[in-house]
């Protein structure tokens, strides 16, 4: 299955289609979900929390089909990358 997703430039009336994979699909919303996360219950600004999760270990894992880790709620890929920061202090 391939689910399209629809770019704009911001500068004119045209829209591109890009057709992304179930796997890349499925990573883009959790990134998306655990990054929402991250603004609503520790209280980042949003490029704060990007950030914070495409520098992380977790965000790496969740891009490496081998892991498994893009099949978990993004619940748990948010508790893996709490664990994760608490772990490198």
């Amino acid at each position: 299955n391939n689910h399209s997703i629809f770019l704009w430039n911001g500068k004119s009336d045209k829209t591109s289609e890009k057709t992304m994979s179930d796997f890349q699909y499925m990573v883009e919303c959790t990134t998306r979900d655990v990054i929402r996360i991250l603004v609503e219950r520790k209280g980042m600004n949003m490029q704060d929390a990007i950030d914070f999760v495409y520098t992380s270990n977790t965000f790496r894992h969740l891009h490496d089909e081998h892991t498994g880790l893009y099949f978990q709620s993004p619940q748990y890929v948010y508790e893996t990358l709490m664990e994760e920061k608490k772990l490198k202090k």
